[in-house]
């Protein structure tokens, strides 16, 4: 799942297909944690499930925010300079890629650590080795997107919807909780860890 979502993803010219083949990617990381089933690693999953949950919450809002419709196809080339048209969906869109390549202090970072290392202090050292090196993969199609947004110029002009107040609100919360989780996981982690001591097996 892990090599075959982000081989896929690095391929797609659709923002929104490649954040398909990209998810499918990241439950191959779930995968990791399901194959070392133990405590530790089940905390890791339901603390990468947060994450990612909050992480693609914002991409496809953002996602949203600048496309002309969600009827219309979404290349990445009409993301081209939308860091000077859109600036704060652009911010919202580049904060959850680097989330999702699983970079600090974002809570993709946080997710994956403790996936991995779960994987790692269970002698599944080459699970956790298939993961890094797809998490490597995914960091070209997620930095491209990102330098869509800030440093290619246009091609074309993209019609996008107007901000409102509900929209900031809804990206200020979801860049918050990316933030936020990322840097002080500790609340969560305890959550998870008394959710996972919970399963019956």
């Amino acid at each position: 799942s892990i090599l075959f979502g982000n081989v896929v993803a690095l391929a797609q010219r659709d923002l929104k297909r490649m954040l398909a083949y990209s998810g499918i990617a990241q439950m191959g990381y779930v995968a990791i944690g399901l194959a070392t089933f133990d405590g530790p690693a089940f905390a890791g999953i339901l603390v990468f499930l947060a994450g990612y949950l909050a992480t693609n919450v914002a991409a496809f809002l953002a996602v949203a925010a600048l496309s002309g419709g969600e009827r219309e196809p979404h290349p990445l080339a009409d993301l081209a300079g939308m860091g000077r048209r859109r600036p704060f969906a652009a911010s919202v869109l580049t904060l959850a890629m680097l989330s999702l390549t699983g970079l600090p202090p974002t809570v993709g970072f946080v997710g994956k650590l403790f996936v991995f290392r779960a994987a790692i202090d269970a002698g599944l050292v080459s699970l956790a080795l298939v993961g890094i090196f797809g998490s490597l993969v995914s960091a070209g199609y997620y930095l491209r997107v990102i330098y869509m947004l800030w440093m290619k110029e246009p091609g074309r002009d993209v019609a996008v919807p107007e901000e409102d107040v509900l929209s900031g609100a809804a990206f200020l919360l979801v860049s918050a909780a990316i933030l936020v989780l990322g840097v002080l996981p500790g609340r969560l982690l305890d959550m998870a860890r008394e959710a996972a001591r919970s399963l019956p097996f």
